[in-house]
């Protein structure tokens, strides 16, 4: 995304403008994870498919229509990531049983 002229003007706004779409997993104070996600209307009639342009028409559609209140029925996760350490350990857990549940909250502050 460093390098995605779409990404650097908009990405950083998802967290104030999306926090209810903002999640962070924790293992006590610490953040594991997270996810940023921003919803749109993909069924109008001008546009009805998932666009060519992919995820930075995704994000110029959201954007868009939150300006103008035009209300989404679809939502795109724009990124999702969990510490490699962490990825490690869900793997681990799928062989030896349950691990101790990580705690998922939607928080701006933390998220962005």
């Amino acid at each position: 995304m460093g390098h995605d002229e779409i990404a650097a003007a908009l990405f950083h706004h998802v967290p104030s403008t999306f926090p209810h779409l903002c999640l962070v997993a924790t293992e006590g104070d610490e953040m594991v994870a997270r996810a940023f996600a921003a919803p749109f209307a993909l069924h109008t009639d001008r546009r009805g498919t998932l666009p060519a342009g992919g995820w930075d028409r995704v994000l110029t559609w959201a954007f868009r229509d939150h300006r103008d209140g035009t209300k989404p029925d679809t939502v795109s996760a724009l990124e999702i990531a969990v510490r490699p350490d962490r990825l490690r350990r869900l793997r681990r857990t799928e062989r030896l049983g349950p691990a101790p549940p990580l705690s998922c909250r939607s928080d701006r502050r933390r998220c962005g």
